[in-house]
């Protein structure tokens, strides 16, 4: 997929092994921001390199927007691990400031589900901070549904968050997973 502006072009593409500095510079920046991720800043490129590798080798998928030779967004799912939870993932995403509000997000998401689809997940859960209006609307635009609220969940910088859990169902009741 390709996407034009006055600024860069940007294509989604799944990512590689190849990716790993580009997408830690990524991952670090929009932690920094302090707003959307969990957490405040990216672990150290090594440990991100290893957690990517294990990923992948468990089926992780992930998608990245490039806007040149830079990694400006990416959308991951990682697969459970435990017995009885493998049908299901964990979804994690990021744009980074200049590159947001240009349906970038909703065709990284798009990408990484038809993936998530073709692996046979069945089940897409995410959490996000309900101060992040953006993200919600683009994932209940995606079909996903609330499924609940943690109140107070975070407190940082003065400013205390709910987390609003949030899950999409790709197979109905589950049927036909192994």
């Amino acid at each position: 997929m390709r996407e034009n502006s006055s600024r860069d072009a940007v294509v989604i593409r799944r990512s590689t092994p190849d990716d790993v500095e580009g997408f830690w510079q990524c991952l670090d920046s929009v932690a920094r921001e302090r707003r959307f991720l969990s957490f405040v800043q990216a672990p150290p490129l090594e440990e991100t390199r290893t957690f990517l590798e294990d990923a992948r080798s468990r089926g992780m998928v992930q998608f990245v927007a490039v806007a040149g030779p830079r990694i400006v967004g990416w959308c991951d799912v990682s697969p459970m691990l435990c017995e009885g939870f493998r049908h299901a993932g964990a979804l994690g995403m990021g744009l980074l400031p200049g590159y947001r509000s240009r349906g970038l997000g909703s065709g990284l998401l798009a990408h990484t589900l038809q993936e998530c689809r073709e692996q046979g997940l069945a089940r897409i859960e995410l959490e996000v901070f309900s101060s992040n209006e953006s993200a919600i609307h683009i994932y209940l635009r995606s079909g996903f549904v609330r499924e609940g609220l943690k109140r107070s969940a975070r407190i940082l910088d003065g400013r205390v968050e709910d987390i609003v859990c949030m899950a999409l169902l790709l197979a109905s009741g589950g049927e036909g997973i192994a």
